[in-house]
């Protein structure tokens, strides 16, 4: 028969924010206890006690925390290099035949060697292209007779530059982007490659996001 410990744990799991807060050591765990309670007790087919949903609460806070302090300290401000790009622009496309042509030509649009930006991400069925604004109207050229989904301004590229071994280290991506979640900042799209992870979100959110970011892999 399944455990109150193994019935709270399945239930926090499925519900991120919980799960966070829980690892921030920022919630009413006697609260959090009486919330998830007729659930413990649906999902178990019979009564739990108070005692019990709270110990359960509090050993896997404890555990959710030490795992927060591992994966904090498995990266640090030494291993990154943030960097921001501002005024980029993003435009979407439906994903057809005649794109591939079009999208050399826009390749050839970008000085690349000055440190400009130009990012295409292909799905299923559509096609977003992220550059910098002052592209924005070659690159609508190159895309005549494209069905066009959506076009974004006023956004910011924020870049981290990670080392190789982020690709062996659960969570990382997951702790980024929580982490601006929990500060209330929206992220539009993110690209990576093996050393970087990039970020799309609003000019007006960006430096905050950065400063946040940079606390986050500060040396303790």
């Amino acid at each position: 028969m399944t455990s109150v410990a193994r019935t709270v744990e399945k239930i926090v799991s499925g519900q991120p924010y919980l799960e966070d807060a829980m690892a921030k050591g920022i919630l009413n765990l006697a609260r959090v206890s009486q919330e998830i309670k007729p659930r413990v007790e649906a999902e178990m087919g019979k009564k739990a006690t108070d005692a019990a949903i709270i110990m359960a609460l509090h050993r896997l806070a404890e555990t959710l925390q030490q795992h927060g302090r591992k994966e904090r300290s498995s990266v640090t401000l030494s291993d990154v290099e943030l960097s921001i790009r501002s005024d980029i622009c993003e435009i979407t496309v439906v994903r057809a035949p005649g794109m591939f042509d079009k999208l050399h030509g826009i390749y050839a649009l970008v000085e690349h060697e000055r440190g400009d930006t130009l990012n295409i991400i292909h799905g299923a069925y559509e096609i977003s292209i992220i550059a910098n604004k002052k592209y924005k109207k070659l690159i609508e050229q190159k895309l005549h007779g494209e069905k066009i989904l959506s076009e974004m301004d006023g956004l910011a590229l924020l870049s981290i530059k990670i080392p190789p071994k982020i690709v062996e280290i659960p969570g990382f991506f997951a702790t980024v982007t929580r982490t601006l979640a929990w500060n209330g900042i929206n992220l539009y799209e993110t690209v990576s490659t093996m050393t970087e992870y990039s970020l799309v979100l609003s000019n007006r959110d960006a430096t905050r996001a950065y400063s946040i970011l940079e606390e986050t892999f500060k040396k303790k």
